[in-house]
């Protein structure tokens, strides 16, 4: 993808063949298949997005030629089907998606990613449907080699993330005439800090966050050679002496954030690690501030990464409540 709102195909990069390939769009919602294209060995396909449709609902496969039989025809790559993302880059380099509501809303939704190893987009399909905008900010402006997480903040990054992030919501803001006590921002883990961070910092109206880590510098700052986070530390932060000013960075925000609080909902597992080590220091942060506009939701489980189970659930529920009963009061 790149800033011209173009989708890219690349069978070699993408799937490692090396044959003449057959791209096949599917349209989810009409349900049907809309374009074919014949790409040569190792050769490139751009498509506009507008050449496709508004919606931005579409899945792809690949095909290559079959000749074990008496006629040679296109067969499905083993590969599978792949959705299209709709990836813009902004002139000051962020990446992001944006999906217009399909109807009329004053609702905007903005996810915030997790630490993942090939950096992309989270619940894009969870929320699917939602009578909403939706805007996704992806986050590889780190500078470790394995994730390039940057936390979305500033510190040592040579770019100033924090900024143009919240630079780049207040341009969709006004561009779409949402009050911000219609904003909702949303993320888990990693963007579960980072949607408390920058909502009680930019002042939305709703965060919706799953497992987030609040206490950063005790997150990251870990003695572990085998973990990634030591590596995402370091090249945010800098020396092991910063661990204490990363833990205060989610209070020092939450002490300046300015009334009216977000309507602040937050889902982490009760036996899982990041209840004792994150939500708990956030209830007491909230309790001595008087944040009391805070709502929990425990699961029942114990690892982190059951969070990918059971956080979509409860993004769908929430999200649903305050937009149907904004719609029930009008």
């Amino acid at each position: 993808m790149d800033v011209n709102g173009l989708y890219s195909f690349d069978p070699y990069n993408e799937r490692g063949i090396i044959e003449l390939t057959r791209l096949a769009i599917y349209d989810n919602q009409k349900k049907i298949f809309i374009h074919f294209e014949v790409i040569d060995p190792y050769a490139k396909y751009h498509i506009s997005h507008k050449d496709l449709g508004s919606h931005f609902d579409f899945k792809y496969k690949y095909q290559v030629l079959d000749d074990s039989g008496k006629e040679t025809k296109w067969k499905d790559h083993d590969s599978g089907y792949r959705f299209l993302v709709p990836e813009q880059i902004n002139e000051a380099g962020l990446k992001y998606v944006f999906y217009p509501s399909l109807s009329a809303s004053k609702y905007l939704i903005v996810g915030f990613q997790a630490i993942q190893n090939t950096p992309s987009y989270n619940y894009i399909r969870t929320l699917n449907g939602i009578n909403a905008h939706r805007l996704y900010i992806k986050d590889d402006y780190g500078l470790d080699e394995k994730t390039h997480s940057s936390y979305y903040l500033n510190e040592r990054n040579p770019i100033n993330v924090e900024s143009l992030v919240q630079l780049l919501i207040d341009n969709y803001v006004e561009h779409l005439n949402i009050s911000k006590e219609n904003v909702i921002f949303i993320g888990s883990s990693k963007g579960g800090f980072a949607g408390l961070y920058h909502g009680y910092k930019y002042g939305v109206g709703h965060i919706i966050v799953g497992g987030p880590q609040t206490m950063l510098g005790d997150y990251l700052c870990v003695n572990s050679k085998d973990s990634i986070r030591p590596a995402i530390f370091e090249k945010i932060f800098g020396s092991s002496t910063k661990k204490e000013y990363a833990n205060n960075l989610m209070y020092k925000v939450l002490e300046k954030a300015k009334r009216p609080f977000p309507n602040t909902m937050i889902h982490v597992g009760k036996g899982e690690p990041h209840y004792a080590e994150h939500a708990i220091p956030f209830m007491k942060w909230a309790d001595t501030l008087e944040i009391s506009n805070v709502k929990w939701d425990f699961g029942d489980y114990d690892t982190h990464e059951e969070l990918a189970v059971h956080y979509p659930i409860f993004l769908e529920k929430s999200v649903k409540e305050i937009i149907n009963s904004e719609v029930a009061q009008e």
